[in-house]
C-alpha cells in the first residue's frame, strides 16, 4: 500500500516523513513474515530451549527483537494465565 504525500516545505521535515514511512513499511513487512512462520499460538507450545533456538535462527537482528519480543510476551501471558487460574477458586 503506497501513501501520496505532498512535499513539505522544509527539507528536513520531508525526510523525516520519508524515513519513518519507510520503517513503517519495514515494520509491516517484519510482522508479516512473523506472521506466517511464529504465531503466538505456537510460541507457547514451545520448550524453553526451542524458543530460544527459534529466536537466534532469524536471519537479522531486527527480526531476531521482534522474535524475542514475541516470546517473551507469550512467556509473560502463559504466567499470567497461570497465576489467575491459581487465584482464581471459584
Amino acid at each position: 500500500m503506497q501513501r501520496s504525500t505532498s512535499k513539505h516545505r522544509l527539507p528536513r521535515e520531508q525526510a523525516a516523513i520519508e524515513q519513518h514511512l519507510g520503517r513503517v513499511a519495514a515494520a509491516r513487512i517484519v510482522q508479516d513474515k512473523l506472521g506466517k512462520s511464529g504465531t503466538k499460538a505456537s510460541i507457547q507450545t514451545r520448550t524453553q530451549a526451542e524458543t530460544e533456538q527459534w529466536v537466534r535462527e532469524a536471519p537479522d537482528a531486527e527480526e531476531r527483537a521482534q522474535r524475542a519480543r514475541l516470546a517473551a510476551q507469550a512467556e509473560h501471558e502463559a504466567a499470567l494465565a497461570a497465576q489467575k487460574e491459581r487465584l482464581c477458586i471459584f
